[in-house]
């Protein structure tokens, strides 16, 4: 097929409550949109994606994206998708208060360290050869990068409330190794 390549955005939605992290998508894995109109904004797209599973902008926390207007904003990874090059996106999103994430999302997915350690680490691959992650691989790296935003940027770190920090807080060491091996490398 000949032609141009085109945008999507892929969303990935994360939310807190006591029992922990959950991603509200569950196995249905990123939510992709339609491709990107060129007079169009992605940061909109996103905003829309999410609108059209049922959460409204008032119900966004945090939106880890790319559009340069927005402070402390960056693109959480992209992969190829046929003909389009899909941006994902992360949003921490919050529920109705005094409710659990399976009461209001019954599908989503709760996100241990036990599920990382068993399938969120990337296969191996060539350095210089694109990485073909799975859906929990791109998920664990969409809480990395939300995990060091909250870390390293007060504004975004004061957008979420204190439990979202309690429940990340475990969380440092495992994701920034997740591309580590346990073997020790051979200097040569």
């Amino acid at each position: 097929m000949c032609g141009d390549m085109t945008v999507r955005v892929g969303v990935l939605a994360m939310a807190c409550d006591p029992n922990g992290l959950h991603l509200v998508n569950g196995s249905e894995g990123e939510w992709i949109s339609g491709n990107v109109p060129a007079a169009g904004d992605v940061h909109w797209e996103v905003e829309y994606t999410l609108a059209r599973h049922g959460i409204p902008k008032e119900s966004i926390l945090l939106l880890h994206s790319m559009n340069a207007r927005e402070p402390g904003a960056f693109s959480t990874s992209w992969h190829p998708d046929d003909t389009a090059v899909v941006l994902t996106y992360v949003a921490a999103v919050r529920q109705p208060a005094d409710l659990y994430v399976p009461e209001v999302w019954p599908d989503a997915l709760p996100i241990t360290i036990a599920l990382f350690e068993q399938y969120g680490r990337p296969d191996e691959y060539d350095p210089t050869e694109p990485p073909i992650p799975n859906e929990l691989t791109v998920s664990f790296h969409a809480l990395r990068h939300l995990n060091n935003l909250v870390q390293t940027d007060t504004r975004n770190a004061e957008a979420l409330p204190p439990l979202w920090h309690d429940k990340l807080a475990p969380w440092p060491e495992v994701l920034y190794t997740m591309f580590h091996r346990r073997q020790s490398a051979v200097a040569t």
